[in-house]
This record gives C-alpha cells, structure tokens and sequence, in this order.
C-alpha cells in the first residue's frame, strides 16, 4: 500500500486484516517527504494495535503482520510469488481476469491518492508485476484496496475449495 494520508491508512488497515497475512507501507523518494516517512514509523505500532483488535473481534485466530514502511524500489524487487499492482491508468486487465491462474503468496500494490508515477509502472512492469484495474470508476485509494483485498480473497478462496474438492 503507497503512501496516504496517515488518517486514511490507519482506517484500512482495520478493514483490510481479513484473509491478510501481512501489510507494508511503501515510500516514493520523489512523492514522499521525510515527515511521512518519519510519521508512519511512529504510527507502526499503532497500526499494529489496531489490526490486533479488529482480529480479536472477528475471532481470528492470528493478525496479519504489520510490516515497518520500505521504499517502492525496494518492495518492487523483493515481493515473490503472483503480484499485482492496481493501476488506475490499466484500461484492459482487471484484477477478476488477472487472478485467474494466481496461486499464494500473491502480493497486491495499491497505488497513493493521485496515482502511481509513470517511472513506478515502468518498475512494475520491468519486475513482472501485472498492472491490473477495479473497473471505470477511480475510487479513493483506502476504498480501492479494500475492494481489492476482498475480491482477492473471495475469488483465492473459491479457487482452492473448489480445487481440493
């Protein structure tokens, strides 16, 4: 998850746990100034007792890990297994289509309020990260991810049932 308003993160990060093993927040050299970077690491643990909560009210068994911000360069190179990047700028696949096939661990980047940059895609791509899009409608970045995470799970979820089946 890109860089938002710390507001913002905090909100998804207690409707995003669900089906979730692990989150991390990325910083752009170009978009991100120290005061972000700096506010997110005091933030970390608060996050963190946030995600704690809303798994013990939905009686999960574990939370998801709330990992320490990295940068964008360095998450890009180092995710494994299926990634995905949400692109508002993808006008072909959706993220439906793009996760037909995936098998876990599948990472999914959800890009900061305005977008990702041209050269952030350009990584991406050169990383073989598969741009995808949630549809026509540009949605606010927390509720994109939202979006996002649950259809991943809905449709992970339906693919192993029916595979074990």
């Amino acid at each position: 998850m890109r860089e938002m308003r710390t507001d913002r993160v905090q909100q998804g990060t207690g409707r995003k746990r669900e089906g979730v093993p692990q989150m991390r927040l990325l910083f752009s050299a170009q978009r991100s100034g120290a005061h972000l970077a700096k506010a997110a690491q005091t933030r970390l643990e608060r996050w963190r007792k946030i995600v704690r909560e809303a798994s013990q009210q939905s009686r999960r068994i574990a939370a998801p890990e709330i990992a320490a911000p990295v940068a964008v360069k360095k998450a890009i190179a180092e995710e494994k297994g299926s990634r995905i990047v949400l692109s508002e700028a993808e006008e072909v696949v959706s993220l439906k289509a793009a996760l037909d096939g995936c098998r876990p661990p599948l990472a999914l980047a959800f890009g900061p309020e305005g977008g990702w940059t041209e050269e952030e895609i350009a990584l991406f791509a050169g990383s073989g990260w598969r741009s995808v899009s949630l549809g026509h409608t540009i949605l606010r970045a927390e509720t994109a991810a939202i979006a996002a995470v649950a259809v991943a799970v809905a449709f992970l979820h339906t693919e192993h049932s029916e595979t074990s089946s």
